[in-house]
């Protein structure tokens, strides 16, 4: 008799009990691909985010390795490059009395470069200096 109850329990929404429990394990199937589905993308986007993460930290890591480098040309730029200098101007003016206009111009340059170089390591710009630029050609006026 019990047998029967449940039979008949099971037969009340017009299904057999086979049928009932395998559109359920359906139901729940779909209800599990529906929810992966939607949580896909909320993992898509910290992986963009760590993407762009980690490209902006390569950046910056190039930028600060740049900066470290053009420090070490910049000491020899001023140290050596000043000292050259001045000796070709002094010589220059001791000669004729006055430098002469294609080292004017030369000295010109060089200071530009210096200047684009500190600033470029102090960062108030992006722009690379010399020598990944080329060296100034025109004099630049005040």
């Amino acid at each position: 008799m019990g047998e029967t109850v449940a039979g008949s329990e099971d037969q009340i929404d017009g299904e057999k009990p086979e049928q009932s429990s395998a559109e359920s394990e359906e139901q729940a199937v779909d209800a599990l691909d529906s929810e992966n589905a939607e949580s896909e993308p909320e993992t898509d986007e910290p992986n963009a985010v760590e993407d762009t993460t980690a490209g902006d930290l390569k950046e910056k890591l190039l930028r600060v390795g740049m900066v470290v480098a053009f420090s070490v040309l910049l000491y020899f730029e001023v140290v050596y490059g000043v000292f050259i200098g001045v000796l070709i101007c002094s010589v220059a003016y001791l000669l004729k009395g006055e430098v002469p206009d294609q080292v004017a111009a030369f000295v010109s340059a060089a200071l530009r470069v210096v200047h684009s170089t500190i600033a470029f390591v102090l960062f108030q710009t992006d722009e690379k200096p010399w020598p990944l630029r080329s060296w100034p050609s025109e004099p630049q006026e005040d």
